[in-house]
């Protein structure tokens, strides 16, 4: 055949494509585009001075492993407020926790209503820790949820900037809440005539003024029982039927001018 002897005469004559690799291999050598000399340690992960003697203490960056100062006996200790009561809380400020469980959100909304505006409304609950051996509310502070219904904001961008708007207002530093829980829960819709986007910035400035507006009513001290049932016991002024303003009455005629008669 053709190819096998022109193979046949290739090999006589000594053209062939093979090669004789050496199998000892070449000294290592540092790499030519990053050489010894210019190439940058890594930073050391630690501090390089010499450790002390003894056991070391952890670094901190705070100031929590220092001793605390001694406290002042001599004065009376202020008696903590009742949770549940308008006022400010003698026991400091206490961290805001939010509602999780429906069981929480049930026993809020169980409780009295504390303030209402044209579209929220806000309900209180004592949290009553010692009551069961597992209570609802884990912690003495103050728990807060909100409530949206879809009935009232269709869509789920108003939802929820409504629920941030309620959060932010609540947490804000002029906001003192008891110690209790609070869910602020909305109650009527906005007008989707007068606010088209579903989270504009005047329907934020409108939720967070009427929000502000709630919980300074919340934060009124309430009535007295005292002073309620003096209030309910106050007569109320009795209008008689033929006094102005009564249902049956009807405005007195102005006097007629005498007629001047021509002499």
């Amino acid at each position: 055949m053709p190819s096998v002897r022109r193979a046949r005469a290739n090999r006589e004559l000594g053209n062939h494509h093979e090669t004789h690799l050496s199998s000892i291999q070449s000294p290592p050598r540092p790499y030519p585009r990053l050489p010894g000399p210019h190439e940058d340690p890594r930073r050391p992960c630690r501090h390089q001075r010499t450790p002390r003697q003894g056991p070391q203490a952890p670094g901190r960056l705070t100031a929590a492993h220092l001793p605390l100062p001694a406290a002042d006996t001599s004065a009376p200790a202020p008696a903590a407020s009742a949770p549940g009561s308008a006022g400010h809380d003698v026991r400091g400020p206490a961290s805001m926790q939010r509602l999780q469980t429906r069981a929480q959100f049930q026993a809020v909304l169980a409780g009295a209503t504390v303030a209402r505006t044209a579209h929220f409304a806000l309900h209180r609950c004592a949290l009553d820790l010692a009551s069961s051996a597992q209570p609802l509310f884990a912690s003495d502070d103050v728990w807060l949820g909100a409530m949206v219904p879809k009935r009232w904001a269709r869509r789920a961008v108003t939802r929820n900037a409504i629920k941030r708007q309620i959060y932010a207002v609540s947490a804000a530093p002029g906001v003192v809440l008891p110690r209790a829980a609070h869910v602020v829960r909305l109650r009527s819709g906005f007008d989707r005539k007068e606010f088209v986007s579903a989270s504009s910035d005047k329907l934020k400035a409108a939720v967070r003024a009427e929000l502000q507006q709630l919980l300074e009513r919340a934060a009124r001290p309430a009535p007295s029982p005292r002073e309620r049932s003096e209030r309910e016991r106050s007569p109320r002024p009795a209008i008689s039927p033929g006094s102005p303003g009564s249902p049956g009455s009807s405005a007195p005629s102005a006097p007629s001018a005498p007629s001047s008669s021509s002499s």
